[in-house]
């Protein structure tokens, strides 16, 4: 019965995407950037499941590139250096399936989200560097799916957490002393890190947004790491607290002594209610540890025999099932492979080997280092709040591969759009600032 409500929501999601977008008024390109936040909790569902999984992002983002898509002579580019560290990631993920043992159906699904994502992505960092009141949009689109996220929450604290999208649910949400809210994600711990990230873009502000709406964000925030604390996510909260962390080193004074006080009032509430909080009632750090050290270890080992080019993109579940039988659990008698070794970097460097590590990350730490060159010469608390949120993915990123849920891929890539066209926006007013100069 869940089944069919869920995929009737997407086929109405999909319906209305295809009538929104013939009688909209709005430029197209931005439309549908605006249209895939605001369905962004369902983007994950999958269409055509028996196949390749073909999910409501990925169909979204091909019709829109068939039928709907401007092309436009934007003046403004982000730079060579993106362009080369893209095409020598895509090379390289050729060449680890080209060697790759097998081709499988996941292959294929990562093949089209790298494409879909793709599109997304500079389609939206280009409307953005365009049209600076873009970003007030974007951010009150964001406000909207996290107070979502909330309402889903309370749904299943009346309901229980069954009431989800998931086609089964995770081992995280009952398997241990407490239950851990996933909210509309399937592993609460990625919902960890969609908190995280996302409560640093509560911080945000732009030139539509008054006061008081500045005070409702700070609610939000504060309200998402509540929220956190019920997911269980120890490693989404340590990211948390390494983003506050560095815009408490790097911030100025006055965000200083909010944040501390902040930090400060959500410690009393967790010491008052440690009992009562999920994240407080799980296994040690010891126990969580050592049953990931085997895991870790079968995947280095993996790596060293597939080291500069992996095992082919989307080929870990496949490879394990064959080479490495005992990484499996098993869960209302249904043994499922892990189609991650409990690391988001190992899966990467095994997936894509050393090169492939090496260029995504690349891509990744470019622009954040290029923000911090903009901050320091602005102060602008924006690149701070942007970098925070990226950092505190990247923390959580280590227990769990969150990428394999594409809402996560939105979310980061929406950070790091705004995050670059931000950065760029100043390159540019810099370069115009310094022709009218020398003019």
């Amino acid at each position: 019965m869940i089944a069919k409500v869920v995929m009737l929501i997407a086929i109405f999601v999909a319906m209305g995407f295809m009538a929104y977008m013939l009688f909209t008024k709005e430029d197209s390109n931005r439309a549908f950037i605006k249209y895939v936040l605001f369905v962004y909790p369902f983007l994950g569902i999958d269409l055509i499941p028996s196949i390749i999984s073909f999910n409501v992002f990925d169909f979204l983002t091909l019709v829109f590139l068939i039928l709907f898509h401007r092309n436009k002579l934007y003046p403004i580019t982000t730079g060579i250096v993106f362009n080369y560290l893209f095409l020598f990631f895509i090379l390289n993920i050729i060449a680890g399936i080209y060697l790759a043992e097998e081709y499988t159906r996941e292959t294929t699904t990562s093949i089209i989200q790298i494409i879909t994502l793709f599109v997304f992505i500079r389609i939206f960092v280009l409307e953005l560097l365009n049209s600076p009141s873009f970003k007030g949009e974007v951010l009150i689109l964001f406000r909207g799916i996290l107070i979502f996220s909330f309402l889903f929450l309370l749904c299943q604290f009346v309901f229980g957490p069954s009431f989800s999208f998931a086609k089964s649910e995770n081992i995280n949400v009952a398997g241990g002393v407490a239950v851990r809210y996933p909210s509309f994600f399937q592993d609460p711990q990625k919902y960890a890190q969609f908190l995280a990230a996302l409560s640093f873009l509560m911080l945000l502000e732009h030139n539509s947004i008054n006061t008081v709406k500045s005070k409702s964000g700070i609610l939000l925030a504060v309200i998402s790491i509540l929220a956190l604390m019920l997911t269980g996510g120890r490693a989404g909260l340590g990211g948390w607290l390494a983003g506050v962390f560095l815009i408490l080193f790097f911030g100025a004074a006055k965000y200083k002594s909010q944040l501390i006080i902040g930090v400060l009032l959500l410690g009393l509430f967790a010491f008052y209610f440690q009992e009562q909080i999920p994240i407080f009632k799980r296994a040690g750090i010891e126990e969580s540890y050592l049953f990931r050290q085997n895991i870790w270890n079968d995947a280095l080992k993996i790596h060293e025999n597939h080291q500069f080019f992996g095992i082919g993109l989307g080929n870990y579940a496949n490879y394990v099932s064959i080479h490495n039988p005992d990484q499996y659990w098993i869960h209302e008698n249904e043994i499922t492979f892990y189609d991650h070794p409990e690391s988001g970097y190992l899966k990467i460097l095994v997936e894509q080997g050393i090169f492939g590590f090496g260029l995504l990350f690349l891509l990744i730490l470019y622009p954040i280092c290029y923000a911090f060159t903009v901050y320091f010469k602005t102060k602008n608390i924006e690149y701070l709040n942007l970098i925070a949120g990226i950092l505190s993915w990247m923390i959580g990123f280590y227990t769990v591969y969150s990428l394999g849920d594409v809402r996560i891929k939105v979310l980061v890539s929406s950070i790091f759009v705004l995050l670059v066209s931000a950065s760029f926006k100043h390159k540019t007013v810099q370069d115009f600032n310094q022709r009218a100069y020398n003019a």
